[in-house]
């Protein structure tokens, strides 16, 4: 049997917290051996074991390639030390203790599953790492909030490293090693900045470039954190078990939290589960679990209360500053003056760098001073020149060029966002802030504040489209229309008068429907192939003094070229999948901004009765949907057709698949084909009539699973519908619907990525979008048809996905958010 090793790295402090990754490890991993690496002195209490620990190495028991250790020691951090370490310890355990997989987790994590997944990993890959994050960000606040800082801490999150003891892997851990022997520095905390280093995370950066085999794991159960939860959904179940975005929760990384008895704790522990506004009810037992576990560890291990971290403090217990390691670490004359010498030592010794140093800062003392003087001086001066430069900014004094009154908000608010963040905490930043003017927009030749008081523009959101088409953008606009209302966001809700080939009799919201664009901005619900002649048909009077917002689906990787010019009569985009955020991203010159559908229904008027659509009794039913103006190609229903046949018997009456078919007049000899393509099949049907939209949940209600062996989506609403009713969902795992599924909560089918053979519509030939497997698809409807518990996991999972976090209400909150950021409500 393979010998694997867990391990950790702290001083004593951390102990505590040590125990609790130790026995969550070995909680969900009985087989699972546990190493601590103790960069302090073992307390003599502890000589003879800490549990659950198997195995305790002092910094002194590595084999760390430096001639002085004390020395190298001395100019380390806590923090830096603690890391410092990390490398060696792998290569140790490998060429010691001879693990063959080395897995390294922080202190401050806490395991809540098997995490057999990793050791299996590394069975075909020589390392692991996980990244801080794993999905863009969506907003200009999460940009500088999520991405921004990791450009500086290193894209991977260092809490997590995993090893194998191969050639390849050998050679990661002693690149690492050597990295952080010389340069393990914490420049964050020790104002050396411009070094760019980040401990030990930066070098890590690195490894997927200069070597091969490395598994980067992106799946959200792992290292989930306050850096990545705000995009981490995180549920749990009635047996108590955490999910993720729908993945079982592996482990959690609970960083930055002070100890339990800290008074500080419980009120960073309420920071701690509040995500994007909103409390978290998952995140708040998280912290609860959490504290609760500390204070046990803390009262199971009796260190001493008076505990000092051994290598802050010099033989006669002066503290040692960051300035005291600065000083020898970063001068090499200095260096190499004391490197054969104990720097921790106190004595009379002339080469005593104790000594040595307090003699020199008295003697630069008052050269020092005068020193810190004129920076004073500058900073005053730097200051005072800083404030003119933001007044003459914010009163719109611009006498150099000859500039529009438009083009100097967007010059004043792109001011604003470089610069608040240098000056959020200086005396001005309250200034700035009242200053500031987003968004605005233009009034004739004015330009004027969004949030003035006018008797014509009202707080509030005009959303408009096709709000009583009974097809799938107009059906996407009715969602928008919810997910508002469940917030109490004040809407106009206009319905177009733009002629068009699909059925409009939706009656949804027809007592409430106007013709007055009267709020402060507009949700255009029509896709950019749409917006001039949207803008032709409702008058520039209604689209100008008004923040306009579209709304716009697409479904492959590239954003048409011939669509571009749309950017420019819109203020900002909205989309309803990362698929399409990063497509639109890629050209758009406005913001972008995710909003995902939400799914919600009136269950009580959601039948479950198959003779309402001639459908037969007993079969179990899958189901598969398209409308015809959605490009049969894309939809790709002839392989939902041929998984079924690779799965079942055509003579198997009690299996069946239901083609359902919207707007069916549009291409009448498309669907006769298709008739005639499954007419030798009798258990296959074919539901063809245009159907209310409570008509078309008990139609998926009143079958079993549904299936979408699509190309390529834009959301994937048919199958978050299904979830939400507790079907099961397979599909092709590409596009937008992987934002809500994954393996843990549906069926999700292998691709190939494949280029279009010709253009079919809006989507080109030179684009390229999924080619699903059949015989994949087919047997996950085997699985469903003959495994009962599967069937109910399934469903269980992906109904609670679906409910939970694309509730209406969820949704509205980030809607309503977004529209307080714009200062339009």
């Amino acid at each position: 049997m393979e010998l694997t090793y867990y391990y950790t790295s702290v001083n004593c402090a951390y102990i505590p917290r040590a125990r609790i990754l130790a026995k969550t490890i070995k909680a969900h991993n009985p087989n699972a051996k546990v190493c601590l690496v103790l960069c302090d002195k073992l307390p003599e209490q502890w000589k003879t074991g800490i549990t659950p620990f198997d195995l305790i190495l002092t910094i002194q028991d590595l084999k760390l390639p430096v001639e002085n250790l004390d020395l190298w020691i001395f100019k380390h951090t806590i923090r830096e030390i603690c890391t410092a370490v990390k490398g060696q310890a792998i290569l140790d355990l490998f060429e010691i203790q001879g693990a063959e997989k080395v897995i390294y987790l922080d202190p401050d994590i806490a395991v809540f599953d098997k995490l057999d997944e990793i050791e299996e990993i590394l069975d075909e890959y020589d390392a692991a790492l996980t990244p801080h994050i794993t999905q863009p960000a969506t907003s200009s606040e999460d940009i500088m909030n999520l991405e921004h800082p990791l450009l500086t801490a290193g894209l991977y999150n260092l809490g997590f490293i995993a090893v194998k003891n191969s050639r390849n892997g050998l050679e990661i851990a002693r690149y690492w090693r050597d990295r952080l022997v010389e340069y393990c520095y914490d420049d964050y905390s020790t104002h050396n900045f411009m070094r760019g280093l980040y401990a030990d995370q930066k070098w890590c950066s690195l490894l997927p470039v200069l070597f091969e085999n490395i598994k980067i794991l992106k799946s959200p159960g792992y290292n989930v954190a306050r850096w990545n939860y705000p995009t981490r959904s995180i549920t749990q179940d009635e047996q108590g078990d955490y999910f993720v975005n729908g993945e079982k929760l592996k482990f959690f990384h609970f960083s930055y939290w002070e100890t339990a008895k800290h008074e500080g704790f419980k009120n960073e522990m309420n920071d701690w589960y509040s995500v994007q506004g909103r409390k978290d009810k998952c995140l708040k037992n998280l912290a609860q679990w959490y504290h609760e576990q500390n204070i046990l560890s803390e009262e199971e291990y009796t260190n001493d209360k008076d505990y000092k971290f051994i290598y802050n403090y010099f033989s006669n217990g002066e503290v040692i500053t960051d300035q005291h390691r600065l000083v020898l670490r970063n001068n090499i004359e200095i260096w190499d003056k004391f490197k054969y010498t104990n720097p921790f030592l106190v004595n009379d010794d002339i080469n005593c760098y104790y000594s040595w140093y307090k003699k020199e800062a008295e003697k630069n003392e008052i050269e020092t001073n005068k020193i810190q003087e004129g920076k004073n001086n500058q900073q005053v001066s730097d200051k005072s020149k800083a404030k003119k430069i933001i007044k003459r900014v914010v009163r719109g004094t611009y006498h150099i060029l000859p500039i529009s009154d438009t083009f100097k908000v967007r010059i004043k608010n792109s001011i604003y966002t470089m610069l608040a963040p240098c000056i959020r905490n200086t005396f001005m930043y309250k200034q700035w802030e009242e200053a500031r003017v987003l968004p605005q927009v233009s009034i004739g030749n004015k330009v004027t504040n969004l949030k003035a008081k006018d008797e014509i523009l009202l707080p509030g959101l005009n959303i408009t489209g096709f709000i009583k088409g009974e097809f799938g953008t107009a059906h996407s606009a009715r969602i928008f229309i919810n997910a508002a209302q469940s917030v109490g966001i004040p809407l106009n809700i206009i319905n177009s008068n733009i002629p068009i080939p699909h059925k409009c009799n939706d009656i949804t919201y027809d007592n409430i429907l106007s013709d007055k664009f009267s709020r402060c901005a507009t949700l255009w619900c029509y896709n950019a192939d749409m917006v001039p002649v949207t803008k032709q048909y409702v008058g520039n009077e209604n689209w100008k003094n008004r923040y306009n917002i579209g709304l716009w689906y697409w479904e492959l990787p590239d954003f048409p070229d011939e669509w571009v010019g749309s950017f420019e009569e819109l203020d900002e985009i909205w989309v309803t999948s990362k698929f399409t955020f990063n497509a639109v991203s890629k050209k758009s010159t406005k913001p972008v901004y995710y909003v995902p559908l939400s799914i919600n229904m009136n269950l009580e008027e959601i039948k479950n009765d198959r003779s309402i659509f001639d459908l037969p009794e007993s079969p179990f039913l899958f189901i598969t949907m398209y409308d015809v103006f959605s490009i049969n190609e894309r939809k790709n229903p002839k392989a939902t057709v041929k998984a079924f046949l690779e799965a079942f018997d055509v003579n198997d009456m009690n299996v069946g698949l239901v083609l359902k078919v919207n707007n069916v007049e549009a291409n009448q000899k498309e669907v006769e084909e298709l008739r005639e393509w499954i007419k030798p099949y009798k258990n296959i049907y074919i539901v063809a009539k245009t159907l209310s939209q409570n008509e078309v949940y008990s139609l998926i209600n009143s079958c079993d699973a549904l299936i979408s062996l699509h190309r390529s989506e834009g959301f994937g609403l048919s199958m978050a519908e299904a979830m939400y009713l507790g079907k099961p969902a397979i599909a092709t795992n590409w596009s937008g619907n992987v934002d809500f599924m994954n393996a843990e909560n549906s069926c999700v089918v292998d691709y190939k990525l494949i280029q279009l053979d010709k253009d079919y519509g809006p989507y080109k030939a030179y684009q390229k979008w999924a080619d699903p497997d059949t015989k994949h698809a087919a047997q996950y409807m085997k699985k469903l048809y003959e495994d009962k518990e599967y069937y109910e996991n399934i469903s269980i999972r992906g109904k609670d996905t679906i409910r939970s976090q694309f509730s209406p209400e969820v949704v509205g909150e980030r809607i309503k958010q977004r529209l307080i950021d714009l200062k339009v409500l």
